[in-house]
């Protein structure tokens, strides 16, 4: 004999509650799987962002570097050697062996300090960022015994001068900072 009406109504209810909790429950899942797809590649935007940033800061100091004509062994801040040369920021040789190891010590996030670096902002010098890179020029070292054949142009300073570029970047977010640095020589 067949079941009564009136009990098959209420099982079918359950099926269907049972069936919707298992939708919602997939729904759920999928939203947070493309919420963390969302932030993964937000992330990866942003550290790109950072890291050309980092990169024209550092290709600015080169190139006004490149475009400085005398030898300088630098200032012990950036306010002092911007007053001498403009807009160019170059730390003398106590600073510059702290640079090549930038992370150690009260140098560790130079980049927010003006006294350590100054801003980049293009070549026109009219670019403007939501952060600007920031950068500077430590110079290094003179080294007398490279290249050098005579013993007067030696003690003159005659011969290559090691100066480290350094750059900060950071993006919209400030989560992550690349810093770059590359070593330039002069020869005076």
């Amino acid at each position: 004999m067949p079941a009564p009406a009136h009990r098959q109504r209420g099982v079918v209810l359950i099926i269907a509650l049972v069936m919707l909790l298992v939708l919602t429950l997939l729904a759920t899942t999928s939203m947070r799987g493309a919420t963390l797809q969302a932030r993964i590649s937000g992330s990866v935007a942003e550290q790109k962002l950072a890291s050309n940033a980092a990169e024209s800061g550092l290709r600015e100091a080169e190139r006004r570097l490149a475009a400085y004509s005398e030898l300088d062994e630098g200032a012990a801040t950036c306010s002092a050697s911007v007053a001498v040369h403009g807009s160019l920021c170059i730390l003398n040789q106590e600073l510059g062996a702290s640079f090549f190891a930038y992370a150690s010590g009260a140098l560790g996030q130079w980049w927010d300090s003006a006294s350590y670096a100054i801003d980049y902002s293009g070549t026109d010098e009219s670019s403007s960022f939501a952060a600007a890179p920031r950068w500077n020029l430590a110079y290094y070292g003179f080294d007398p015994g490279n290249e050098v054949t005579n013993v007067e142009e030696s003690a003159y300073g005659v011969g290559p001068h090691y100066y480290v570029a350094t750059s900060a970047g950071k993006a919209g977010g400030e989560r992550m900072t690349p810093v770059l640095q590359s070593v330039t020589i002069r020869r005076f």
